[in-house]
């Protein structure tokens, strides 16, 4: 792997309020053909840290991975284990943009990235008014009734709004 500067474990405090991405790659058939891919994502916040170890992948997908999502779990070329000597990935100066580029021809390439979660966002603030209280249950119901989505009524945090949601929202009003 190469990197333009090297990699240093860290850990981001508890405390602190995250978003989780996960990028995989994975290249269709199963000739030994190498493949590439190169690109970039921007973020509206800055990235906090860059899993891309197997195990450490393995490790978070229960906290930080959605649920519903099936991971190649145990999968020791999961992570980017530069198959080729060429996986390369940099975090612009301002902590925005992640550009990446990915090699690979019999394995996955997958790594997970960790922002800082949206300014003033609160898990159950359905009404956004700052505070998770009963007032959130209304709009949390219509959400329901509609079928639609908004990040704050997704309170199990699996992608979708719906009853799964209410049990961990009576949670929180119980705090």
């Amino acid at each position: 792997m190469r990197f333009c500067r090297p990699a240093t474990p860290g850990s981001i405090s508890a405390a602190t309020s995250i978003e989780s991405f996960y990028l995989h790659f994975d290249k269709i058939g199963s000739s030994s053909t190498f493949v590439e891919v190169n690109g970039s994502v921007e973020f509206g916040r800055d990235i906090l840290g860059i899993i891309f170890v197997s195990s450490q992948l393995d490790e978070t997908d229960s906290v930080l991975g959605v649920p519903t999502t099936l991971y190649p779990t145990s999968d020791p070329s999961r992570g980017i284990i530069g198959e080729f000597g060429t996986d390369s990935f940099t975090v612009s100066a301002d902590r925005r943009t992640f550009e990446f580029s990915l090699q690979t021809a019999n394995r996955v390439d997958s790594l997970r990235i960790i922002t800082a979660a949206k300014p003033g966002f609160l898990l159950g603030d359905v009404n956004l008014d700052s505070a998770v209280d009963f007032f959130d249950i209304a709009p949390l119901i219509a959400i329901l009734s509609s079928e639609g989505f908004q990040a704050e009524a997704d309170i199990n945090c699996d992608g979708t709004v719906d009853f799964f949601d209410i049990q961990p929202f009576i949670d929180i009003l119980a705090q």
